[in-house]
């Protein structure tokens, strides 16, 4: 995952300084107005601080496209591969056809939300298949839930194929 703490940290320093500047120049202006000049200015700080925050923190997943249907991105690509993604969601896939055919429905945005939370809830993953995801996660600076969201796409793909079989 790229770190951009530094990047926030800069922008927080650089408004900061901006804001005192001002606040200088304001200086010779009555108490009154000076006040007013320097909450109004704090306002503005804290909402564009605010608006900064929100844009780190809705970025998106850097394994899956928000497009329609969600894509794998390359990472996201490189990352099935690594963990033969799609033999286990082909082997898991079968024994959950039935479950979300009658539970769920047989709805392509149906079954992508089941395989999220399916893969958020309690998956069936072997030992060796979670050693597999905490070591992508690790490799590739992503959290573990990125690396699910991967095996969630594919399971995605393998039951609407299973559904056209």
């Amino acid at each position: 995952m790229e770190n951009y703490s530094w990047v926030f940290l800069s922008i927080v320093a650089l408004v900061s300084l901006a804001s005192f500047i001002v606040s200088l120049f304001d200086r010779n202006k009555k108490k009154g107005e000076w006040e007013g000049s320097v909450n109004s200015r704090l306002d503005a700080l804290e909402k564009g601080l605010k608006d900064i925050l929100d844009l780190f923190l809705k970025r998106g997943s850097p394994v899956a496209e928000s497009s329609s249907p969600i894509n794998l991105t390359d990472l996201g690509k490189d990352i099935a591969r690594k963990i033969s993604a799609r033999k286990w969601a082909s082997d898991l896939a079968e024994s959950l056809i039935k479950e979300v055919v009658e539970v769920v429905g047989k709805h392509p945005y149906e079954i992508e939300e089941f395989s999220f939370q399916y893969m958020r809830g309690n998956p069936r993953l072997s030992e060796d298949m979670k050693q597999k995801v905490k070591e992508t996660a690790y490799e590739k600076g992503i959290t573990q839930r990125d690396v699910l969201d991967v095996l969630a796409l594919e399971l995605r793909d393998e039951i609407i194929a299973n559904l056209h079989k």
